[in-house]
């Protein structure tokens, strides 16, 4: 009984000293981290609530102190050197914690959509190579930001599979971004100091999750939004519940409006409906794929097609059969309704009742709401679509349909914000993916994005440089900003042609042109017609890592290709002038300049000739006798070959100032 005692004497008084455990820190302060030379970094972490925290930088010798608040949370400010390591960074409440093989040098943040985030193991130009001597770019680092989201700006660093700092190894660098490496890469081959690369990109993104909830409210559009989805909660399961909450009022509501519109019956769906003015599309098939310039993403959308009812089916009962309908669909047979599903992966197998069924022509409506991802029918691994008759044969419903976007849907706001889900919410990426590393200094950062906003060109024009003044602002520095001009993609067309690629590029030059510490590397000759994501991210790294060592540096390299600079007219021919010749103009293969377009008073544009003329090009086309406006490489994947003396290439450029044609914003 006496040893009871004195063993609980003992607990107790145990319980009653404070702990000292080692202090907590983000994943962002750990050994192997390069940080921003001669900076102001302020390391934070958790302690026990009223201890002093010390920190100490071997470098120096320096010792800085703090107190930890009632909740733990502590932040300390150092100074930082010039490059060099490495070194060690010791740091205590009492019980000491010390970060070892700590590098001085420059960070970059890597950000964007899948384009910067593909990685070096998926196939880059150069992969083996890359992985063998990676061990040998010890000096460069890499912390590698998760995927997540957040309503509200968040401290909390998620990292993938909660790694701090990595030195370069095959191992590390075979899930990086792999234009992020190769960026770096050149950056330490020709500076000779630690290079440190941070990725927050996620694949598929608009660039409005990426931009704080303080600036993209500056955007009227925005602002009530933002406001609302600030409100949002943090557990995700009380997002989900909001969201199908808010998703049943807006079908009700367009319930109502579709109502309104056609208070008799739906006679869209009816077989004598005229529907001439409808737009084309093929199922199986997504809508927004093959109409990007006329589609929003999410909506209720109209869809028809006729068939020839053979005589043998007449006053038979049939089967509607579908593979997929992407969301939700109420499906009709000559104007009737015959079946609905809400799951997009459900297949339909709906039942026509003979009564319904005459010879002759007959036509199937299908109304589908598309709450998330694209409006498509069938585009499941296996897609089948068919109407079977009573006698087991089939009529294919795959080919041509028609469509449109019904005329009552404007008046009703958009579809709700998947908020536990995502990604595409704005300010949720910035929230989770960059407010948490916003403390921590770095050079610069480059961006490879605007795919997921083609079609909103207008409104990108306004969105990239906030993003850009953004950041700055939350990092207190004018860092400096490298972007991805969009590569050649899709196919190439026999004509002149509306182009969201060009129109993206347009935009991305004129910030990269017209904000200061930008540029950008224009990848017109990188691309691929068939894949999204081109292989040769060596190429854009190097053209990267060349902005950043003119501009960021000093260093006497050509980083940019021929800059259009103006125009004259004279007589039937339009001469363009232009700035970064390097030596002067060329072209890739050696052959007369391709690629450029010519417009009259009509705004009909014809392909053009051109030649280069000293350090002009001389624009002309016989089907236009009064030259108005040059477009060059004005197409989604464009022939084109125009190149300075260093071999870089001139991107997309116009000379006249009409309204973009493909901007749903314009």
């Amino acid at each position: 009984m006496k040893n009871k005692t004195i063993l609980l004497t003992l607990v107790s008084l145990a319980l009653a000293i404070p702990s000292q455990a080692k202090v907590h820190l983000p994943a962002l302060f750990s050994d192997n981290m390069v940080l921003q030379r001669e900076s102001t970094p302020e390391f934070r972490g958790e302690a026990a609530p009223g201890r002093i925290v010390t920190l100490t930088t071997s470098w120096n010798g320096v010792t800085y102190r703090t107190t930890a608040s009632d909740t733990g949370a502590w932040r300390i400010k150092i100074s930082t050197p010039a490059a060099g390591g490495p070194y060690t960074i010791t740091i205590s409440d009492g019980e000491t914690l010390t970060l070892n093989n700590v590098l001085i040098g420059e960070v970059w943040l890597c950000g964007g959509q899948s384009n910067m985030e593909f990685r070096i193991s998926e196939g880059v130009l150069g992969m083996n190579e890359a992985l063998a001597e990676a061990s040998g770019y010890d000096r460069i680092r890499l912390l590698h930001m998760d995927t997540g989201m957040s309503p509200r700006p968040s401290e909390a660093v998620n990292t993938v599979d909660g790694k701090g700092w990595e030195c370069c190894s095959a191992e590390s660098i075979r899930d990086f971004s792999s234009v992020g490496y190769f960026f770096g890469k050149e950056l330490w081959l020709h500076l000779g100091i630690p290079i440190g690369l941070i990725e927050s990109c996620w694949g598929g993104t608009e660039i409005e999750g990426w931009i704080s909830g303080r600036s993209l409210s500056q955007i009227p559009q925005y602002r009530e939004t933002v406001e609302r989805l600030s409100a949002f909660p943090d557990d995700k399961r009380e997002r989900e519940k909001i969201y199908f909450q808010e998703l049943d009022e807006w079908i009700a509501a367009a319930d109502k409006a579709e109502k309104d519109f056609y208070p008799d019956a739906v006679s869209w769906a009816a077989p004598g409906f005229d529907d001439a003015d409808w737009r084309e599309v093929s199922f199986p098939g997504s809508i927004q794929d093959q109409h990007p310039l006329e589609t929003v993403c999410n909506g209720v959308y109209y869809c028809r097609k006729a068939f020839a009812v053979p005589e043998s089916w007449a006053g038979k009962e049939l089967t509607l059969y579908f593979s997929s309908i992407d969301d939700r669909d109420i499906t009709f047979f000559n104007g009737q309704e015959v079946g609905r599903g809400n799951y997009y992966l459900d297949k339909r197998t709906y039942k026509v009742p003979g009564s319904l069924v005459t010879k002759g022509e007959a036509v199937i409506a299908i109304r589908i709401l598309d709450n998330a991802g694209k409006c498509s029918i069938g585009i499941d691994k296996d897609p089948v679509l068919y109407v079977q008759g009573p006698d087991g044969t089939r009529i294919d419903l795959a080919g041509t349909w028609k469509f449109i976007i019904p005329e009552w849907q404007s008046s009703l706001p958009r579809v709700p914000y998947r908020t536990f889900i995502g990604p595409n919410i704005p300010t949720y990426l910035y929230n989770a993916m960059i407010h948490p590393v916003t403390g921590y200094p770095i050079k610069g950062a480059i961006w490879y994005q605007g795919e997921a906003n083609l079609g909103f060109t207008s409104l990108y024009g306004d969105l990239m440089p906030l993003l850009i003044q953004d950041w700055r602002k939350a990092w207190g520095l004018p860092i400096d900003f490298y972007i991805c001009n969009l590569h050649n993609f899709i196919e190439t067309y026999s004509e002149p042609s509306k182009s969201r690629y060009a129109e993206m590029r347009e935009v991305q030059s004129r910030t990269a042109w017209n904000l200061e510490h930008c540029g950008q590397a224009v990848l017109l000759d990188v691309g691929d017609p068939y894949d999204t994501h081109p292989k040769n991210k060596t190429a854009v790294g190097h053209r990267l890592a060349l902005q950043a060592l003119h501009k960021s540096y000093g260093w006497d390299v050509v980083c940019d290709g021929p800059r259009y600079a103006g125009y004259q007219i004279i007589g039937q021919t339009v001469r363009l002038s232009f700035t970064e010749l390097a030596g002067g103009l060329a072209t890739s293969d050696g052959q007369a300049p391709r690629g450029f377009t010519l417009a009259g008073p009509d705004r009909v544009f014809h392909k053009a000739t051109a030649r280069i003329d000293g350090d002009c090009i001389i624009v002309e086309c016989p089907e236009v006798t009064c030259p108005l406006a040059v477009r060059y490489a004005w197409e989604d994947n464009p022939d084109c070959n125009l190149i300075n003396a260093a071999g870089l290439p001139s991107t997309s450029f116009r000379t006249d100032s009409w309204s973009f044609s493909t901007s749903r914003y314009e």
